[in-house]
């Protein structure tokens, strides 16, 4: 009973703790929250990028082709833009892991274990798309390919769930919030995260339902579920940070 009391306490806090958004006629207190929120808006910024980013980045160097995509984000360890997407995402681990770094609640346990597995999915990759081609790294050679992809794939795992769960969190907190005259409606924005959250365990459904399943989408969604369904993962999350850190423009 106390542990569920404890957890029950702190998943109240997660949904209605924010940063203290009084007597903003204060410069000094202005500019903290605006670091904050400016933060959260970069946060989402990186999610929306790293798709895009991959993709064309790999289509405008040498060889590449605007027709081709991979079959998974992860796999463009293994292109030119191996430096964008391992930096993409060890910014959004180490943003994750001292977002809320002093505060004891559920959404600082759910963003330090997503921080801490997207920094494992950068740098542990998945297997070699091309294995012909693609060399082996140190990490790789030391702990064998397949230890190697087994702790990516179940670190992308972790830190995809704890994005749905974290949306989620955004939502019940901004159902809580007054009203303002002038500005959607608590309700418009706790729908909106919700979404962001509910698309996400979509995402993660598709994908187990091919992975494990038999689940016939048509030749091009055969070859690029993973590509989907962690496009659609990331651009979910990436739009519930946006959403969030966008109250800067108020200020």
């Amino acid at each position: 009973m106390a542990a569920f009391a404890s957890l029950t306490a702190s998943w109240h806090a997660a949904t209605t703790n924010a940063p203290d958004r009084t007597n903003l006629d204060d410069p000094f207190r202005r500019r903290y929250l605006k670091s904050y929120l400016l933060l959260r808006v970069l946060i989402g910024a990186v999610g929306i990028a790293l798709p895009v980013m991959t993709y064309a980045g790999t289509a405008l160097l040498p060889g590449g082709h605007w027709g081709t995509v991979r079959g998974s984000l992860s796999s463009y360890y293994y292109s030119g833009m191996r430096e964008f997407f391992t930096c993409a995402l060890a910014v959004t681990g180490v943003f994750l892991m001292t977002y809320k770094a002093f505060q004891r609640e559920l959404e600082n346990y759910l963003t330090l274990a997503g921080g801490f597995a997207v920094i494992l999915v950068a740098f542990f990759p998945t297997d070699r798309p091309d294995k012909a081609k693609d060399v082996l790294t140190p990490l790789q050679r030391a702990f064998g390919e397949t230890a190697v992809a087994t702790v990516h794939f179940l670190s992308a795992i972790l830190f995809i769930a704890s994005l749905a769960v974290i949306s989620y969190c955004f939502g019940e907190r901004e159902a809580k919030r007054p009203a303002r005259p002038g500005h959607r409606s608590p309700a418009f924005w706790q729908t909106l995260h919700r979404s962001c959250a509910g698309a996400i365990v979509v995402a993660g459904a598709f994908y187990a339902a091919r992975k494990f399943g038999h689940l016939p989408c048509g030749s091009w969604v055969d070859a690029h579920d993973l590509w989907l369904t962690e496009v659609v993962a990331v651009a979910a999350f990436a739009t519930s940070w946006l959403s969030k850190g966008w109250e800067i423009r108020q200020l």
